[in-house]
């Protein structure tokens, strides 16, 4: 399926999109429990995304980043990403003032996480470039294998 323009969801209870065509623009939207996108293209947003439980990302094809960088974004529970085929593909994730809990990922490019919250790492994490981590504080109960790393401690 290929989907042109933003795609929103309205106050839904699950999303399950994984054999989506073509670049991906989220708009404003709110997903009461898991939301899942696959796609062959990018995605990105337009809109604040706000997800009650868990969340996973696909961006499959060849130099597709995913890029959700809105400070408002709200996902309360495990995030998965998946970047590129077999070129760089980059990864920009801002959860706001909401913790991330990182779930099994791998990351073709740099990976670049945000929130004023603690971030955990509960998956195995593979990137294939930078990885900068900016929160409050982390939890590694996984690994992460990544290039180069970077973390910030937060300041408020």
């Amino acid at each position: 399926m290929s989907v042109s323009g933003d795609l929103t969801f309205a106050n839904v209870n699950d999303v399950t999109l994984d054999q989506l065509t073509g670049a991906i623009d989220l708009g404003a939207s709110t997903v009461t429990n898991d939301l899942t996108l696959a796609t062959t293209g990018a995605i990105n947003q337009s809109g604040i995304l706000t997800v009650g439980g868990n969340a996973s990302f696909t961006a499959s094809g060849a130099g597709n980043d995913i890029t959700l960088n809105s400070f408002a974004n709200d996902i309360a529970g495990t995030i998965n990403f998946i970047t590129g085929g077999t070129t760089t593909s980059d990864l920009f994730f801002d959860n706001g003032v909401t913790d991330i809990v990182l779930g099994a990922s791998t990351v073709k490019g740099g990976m670049t996480l945000t929130t004023t919250g603690h971030l955990t790492v509960d998956g195995a994490v593979t990137t294939a470039n930078t990885t900068q981590i900016t929160a409050d504080d982390l939890t590694f109960n996984s690994t992460l294998n990544a290039g180069y790393r970077q973390y910030h401690h937060h300041t408020l």
